[in-house]
């Protein structure tokens, strides 16, 4: 991690810092997992876009695909 982590262009001290508390982040969690229920799924990777689900590694270049025909620039 202490590798990665800056040339991801991050911080490891403050990302470490941000998680000391793991109750801190109880809402957030639950809010995710709403969301993913309410998009009819229950595992990770899940990606929602315009409605549409893309679960699972093998979806990311469909997912991809759909965000740079609605214009994202990857």
């Amino acid at each position: 991690m202490k590798d990665a982590v800056p040339r991801a262009g991050l911080d490891l001290a403050s990302m470490e810092e941000a998680i000391a508390d793991p109750t801190s982040h109880a809402e957030e969690v639950e809010l995710n997992q709403k969301s993913q229920l309410e998009a009819g799924h229950w595992g990770v990777p899940l990606f929602v876009h315009r409605g549409e689900p893309f679960f699972g590694q093998d979806r990311m270049d469909s997912l991809c695909w759909k965000l740079e025909k609605d214009g994202l620039k990857l």
